[in-house]
């Protein structure tokens, strides 16, 4: 459809004008916000709780005809005409983001808005799309209320009916309904929805995400009778004192045309298996005022029937145990005739502060959560169904308690699975000023709208058990309309506390430009903030507050541990500080799913999107890849961590070696009689008993000693033995969120074992010919050296032996060859190894570590001094290799000594790194080797099997783990640095036929095999990008800088980092048969 001349334009129609540059206008015609009710004709349909199964209910999502234009002034009027041809028209899915369908284009910011106009200015250029839909009225709703509802549309709404304006709305994430009564005809009818993208509510929805326009929640109609209920409100106490719950029922109707007396209100309580949990049903009469009597019509509060009642039966709600009833309100005639049902689920639940703690049912739980963004990788912000639930399952099962709606009210069936599975949820009003943080809160024209967005949010979501808490918004400044939207909840719901993080991050800002002490910010005490809800802060910071604060208030992260790229360091000393320190109760994880978008590039390979990859400037590029599950949402590396932390199962050795430890319910409310557990007894990574835990019956907190029958005689042990206890705990039935036998927790302990000396062996095949099998033959040709040593053997049986040839290259200073029966153990042999690929949290726009690195030069290190020595020492041939280096803009020389031991037991090196101590925070410390791209079987005996850091090792056990390379590489959307693994002791990489290297290292290391260098993966931005080299990588680091939360949060902490100093390491590589095994000689 064409341009048209103004004269023809829609905004002819419309009896605001420009309305979407005006933020004093919210809506028109919008019907006030309700809980999400749908009404059935009866009791009996409305048990099931399907609002399909409603005759009164009918879905318009799917396909829609769809326009597209530049600018809304380009929107001809004929565009919502009732007689309109739209077959011309392109096709388009609802609920829906148009960016991602065809039109116009995803953009990413994450403080500055997409366009340079203040507010409530909007540029001119502002795509806007019209929806039109045709639908037939079905016959019997002839004669009643028809109610049209949108769920989301961003950012303003118009919607026209048979060619008749209806009503305008903003406000991206709550519902926009119309009384459509008066609009529809019998039969066919037309319905248009123009959508303009940028508006002066754009300003307020600035929330580090996509910004994607389009209609992204489900559109559907339902119909009332004239008298209706219009909402309904409840209350489900529970009082820890008395263990008994209360039911507080408040139905408001309506009355279309005159009020009627004689309606009442009725409701009915229905326990699990469909049983009445009181003792006869509720009623209450809907209150008509009398005009004669002043006094009735002074006090009167509208047609609201109250009901009330004790509930003895009724367990209560928590997020371990959700349990739900099912509440059915029925509104009655004046001759007893069922009008109209609707129906809720009910949990009871108490929520309070009190000592500086926030109380579930009387108890302070500790809250383990995570923020939330709305995103699919391929549908944008018009997440499905499945999708929800698939994402709240995934967070119980890796022990989430809690989530945080980030930054705006969702999808009222998120809400519904948080009941279901049990979430405890912080609901969060779609308020986000960034770009404008202070100024926007302080401008009168916005008071109206964060009011609004604030009341419409409570009276849509307060049915729901799960939701704990209120948050006023995020990142909005702080302002007098923050304390009135804190006043104007306590009337709308005082059952729940409120949180609001400007009021602390405000003031801490301001503390922190005018040169004072930012965290004094914490120690203000804020009427909008009943939690003291702070952002990224350090731990010394928190522990402080808790120690000096005189503040009632508990303190629980509204965001920590931001997840972009590989991070996430310090989670664990994160929580040891909180389960320590009284008045820390958690926080929220930022965040939970990587906002990368599914696409396709001009190759054909397929990678995730991020901002400036759709050509939307300005962008914040991959800021929005900040998740603990990546875009697919597979678990990254950190979510086993997460896991481990929350597990609710502590255990601690009392005796190990009798075998007694000491086993802790971390639970709030639930015993742990629901779980079973093992344990397994292991040497060297071998298992050498299994056996069954007794029986786990212990309440919430507390902890018992159990007694193991250890064989004491499978720890008589060699020197350099090492003995593991496991203990794994396991579902012992299903639940709603775990499968039966699901490992659910897990602890291992390291048991000190007594040593005893041990002679080793010398048997071993001779090599025939004058080469003696004890004496490594050395032959200088040339520039080269070769030596031959005939390999130790310690079981003939299991292994024939044979000879090792190593090259030495006198000019180049290396090894330049090994093999062993005619077989290469490695292309390229130890070489320096400082730098990573950039993380992150190193320093994503090259500040922070990153910066001083490459001031440094070391990510361009050179050679200046190389040297080198052969010679015999103690039976084995000795090469030592000197190395000086020099980044590119430094004159301090890191020295690098390298000494290679050729003998019986294979090439044993050792490493001396000497780095000045002016570079006082190094990447890493180690070497790179190159070894056949056919290793690609990979057995270790460390930490594993998730990838782990040193400031991320919580989650990672010891055992022999096995793999293939490619299993241990991790994808991070954006490639940098990855797949290490701490705590090595030995290394296996095999080919296809079971032979390859063994390493065993004199100390533990740190390890990364992988297909692609450092430098492959810091030349790409995206995973497509990624070449695989034809040679296999592994690095060894005596220690490499742990992964912090610099991006966005607190650097890697001291003892995590790598300093200048000298380093020394070694190890051992031996060439390994098919049937030699990672711990064979």
């Amino acid at each position: 459809m064409s341009p048209v001349s103004s004269t023809d334009s829609l905004l002819r129609s419309l009896p605001l004008g420009a309305a979407w540059q005006d933020p004093e206008v919210l809506g028109l015609h919008r019907l006030p916000s309700r809980n999400s009710l749908i009404p059935f004709p009866d009791l009996e349909s409305a048990v099931s709780g399907d609002r399909e199964r409603s005759p009164w209910y009918r879905s318009l999502s799917g396909d829609w005809s769809f326009a597209f234009f530049s600018r809304p002034e380009d929107v001809p009027g004929e565009a919502v005409g009732a007689d309109l041809d739209d077959s011309g028209w392109a096709s388009i899915a609802v609920p829906g983001n148009w960016p991602l369908q065809g039109f116009d284009r995803p953009h990413y910011t994450n403080v500055q808005m997409p366009f340079a106009d203040t507010p409530p200015g909007v540029p001119d250029e502002n795509p806007t799309g019209v929806y039109r839909r045709v639908f037939d009225l079905p016959k019997a709703w002839s004669g009643r209320r028809v109610v049209l509802h949108f769920g989301g549309a961003e950012s303003v709404l118009f919607v026209h009916i048979n060619g008749v304006f209806v009503g305008m709305s903003k406000d991206s994430r709550l519902p926009a309904e119309f009384d459509v009564t008066d609009h529809l005809q019998p039969g066919s009818n037309a319905l248009s929805a123009t959508v303009i993208r940028w508006s002066d509510a754009s300003h307020l929805e600035d929330q580090d995400h996509w910004w994607m326009a389009g209609l992204h929640r489900e559109v559907f109609l339902y119909a009332t009778g004239p008298t209706y209920l219009s909402d309904v409100t409840v209350v489900g106490d529970w009082d820890p004192a008395q263990e008994l719950s209360h039911l507080d029922v408040k139905a408001e109707v309506a009355f279309r045309s005159d009020q009627e007396e004689g309606w009442r209100v009725e409701a009915e309580l229905l326990g699990p298996t469909g049983r009445s949990l009181l003792r006869r049903p509720l009623s209450a009469p809907v209150p008509i005022p009398h005009p004669l009597w002043a006094l009735r019509a002074f006090t009167f509060e509208g047609h609201v029937a109250q009901l009330e009642s004790t509930v003895a039966k009724a367990k209560p709600w928590s997020s371990e145990s959700p349990t739900l009833y099912r509440l059915i309100v029925s509104l009655v005639d004046a001759e007893g005739r069922v009008r109209e049902t609707v129906t809720m689920r009910v949990g009871f639940r108490r929520v309070e502060i009190a000592d500086r703690e926030l109380r579930i049912n009387g108890r302070a739980v500790l809250i383990r959560g995570v923020n939330r963004h709305d995103h699919d990788e391929r549908r944008g912000k018009a997440v499905t169904r499945e999708g929800m639930r698939a994402d709240v399952l995934l967070m119980k099962r890796f022990h989430f308690n809690a989530v945080r709606t980030a930054h705006y009210p969702n999808d009222p069936y998120f809400y519904e699975l948080c009941d279901e599975f049990g979430l405890y949820v912080v609901d969060e009003a779609n308020v986000e000023s960034h770009a404008s943080l202070q100024s926007l809160s302080n401008d009168p024209r916005y008071e109206h709208a964060i009011l609004d967005r604030v009341i419409r949010m409570v009276r849509r979501d307060r049915n729901h058990p799960s939701i704990i808490i209120w948050s006023l918004g995020n990142e909005s400044g702080i302002a007098p309309i923050h304390d009135a939207a804190r006043a104007h909840l306590r009337h709308l719901d005082p059952s729940r506390p409120v949180q609001y993080e400007g009021a602390i991050s405000a003031r801490r800002m301001k503390l922190a430009f005018s040169g004072g002490d930012a965290e004094r910010g914490y120690y203000v005490r804020d009427l909008a903030s009943d939690i003291v809800a702070p952002m990224y802060p350090e731990i010394h910071e928190i522990v402080r507050w808790a120690k000096e604060s005189q503040d009632e208030r508990p303190m629980i992260m509204c965001e920590y541990s931001h997840a972009m790229g590989n991070s996430n360091g310090s989670l664990a000393d994160y929580w040891a500080a909180i389960e320590s320190t009284a008045g820390l109760q958690g926080g929220f994880i930022w965040d939970w799913k990587d906002q990368g978008l599914l696409r396709e590039d001009s190759q054909g390979r397929v990678d995730w999107a991020y901002g400036g990859d759709f050509g939307d400037e300005p962008n914040d590029r991959n800021f929005c890849i900040n998740g603990v599950v990546g875009p697919d949402a597979t678990p990254h590396p950190v979510l086993f961590e997460w896991k481990k932390i929350a597990q609710p199962i502590h255990v601690t050795g009392v005796n190990l070696r009798r075998g007694r430890v000491r086993i802790t319910n971390r639970m709030d409310f639930t015993r742990l009689s629901w779980l079973r557990g093992t344990f397994e007894l292991a040497v060297n990574g071998r298992v050498l008993q299994k056996g069954v835990l007794p029986r786990l019956d212990l309440e919430p907190g507390k902890s018992r000693t159990i007694s193991l029958a250890l064989q004491r005689d499978k720890l008589d042990a060699n020197a350099g033995d090492e003995a593991f206890l496991t203990l794994r705990f396991f579902a012992r039935r299903a639940q709603s969120w775990v499968e039966r036998g699901e490992e659910v927790a897990w602890e291992q302990l390291s048991i000190k074992l007594p040593t005893r000396r041990t002679t080793k062996s010398r048997s071993g095949r001779r090599h025939s010919g004058s080469r003696s099998a004890d004496r490594p033959f050395m032959e200088r040709n040339g520039d080269v050296v070769d030596v031959e040593v005939d390999l130790e053997v310690a079981n003939p049986r299991k292994r024939t032996g044979g000879l090792l040839r190593v090259k030495f290259n006198r000019v180049e200073h290396e090894i330049s060859a090994a093999h062993f029966d005619e077989r290469s153990l490695f292309q390229k042999g130890p070489q320096l190894q400082l730098w990573r690929a950039p993380l992150d949290n190193d320093g994503m726009y090259g500040e922070g570590a990153l910066a001083r690195w490459r001031a440094w030069g070391l990510d361009q290190l050179s050679l200046t001094s190389r040297s080198s020595s052969i010679r015999r020492y103690q039976g084995e041939i000795l090469f030592s290799v000197n190395e000086v280096w020099h980044g590119a803009s430094s004159d301090l020389g890191i020295v690098h000594k390298q000494k290679c031991f050729a003998g019986r037991a294979g090439l044993r090196f050792e490493h001396e790194i000497q780095v000045p101590r002016e570079f006082d925070d190094l990447p890493r410390v180690g070497v790179h080797w190159q070894l056949p791209a056919e290793l690609d079987q990979v057995e270790w005996f460390g930490l594993g099997p998730h990838e782990n850091y040193v400031d991320r090792l919580t989650g990672a056990f010891v055992a022999k783990h096995r793999a293939r390379v490619d299993e241990l590489f991790h994808a991070y959307v954006r490639p940098q640095s990855e797949g290490n693994r701490t705590g090595l002791r030995r290394i296996a990489l095999r080919n296809g036929d079971g032979a390859g290297v063994r390493l065993v290292t004199s100390r533990p290391l740190e390890f990364t095999a992988r297909r692609y260098s450092e430098d492959s993966l810091e030349q790409a931005e995206h995973l497509s990008e990624l070449k695989m080299d034809p040679d296999l990588h592994l690095y060894l680091d005596l220690k490499q800088r742990g992964v912090g939360t610099g991006a966005c949060g607190p650097d890697t902490l001291a003892p995590y980092r790598v300093r200048g100093g000298r380093y020394q390491f070694g190890y051992t590589l031996s060439p390994l048969g098919p049937r030699d095994g990672l711990f064979s000689k």
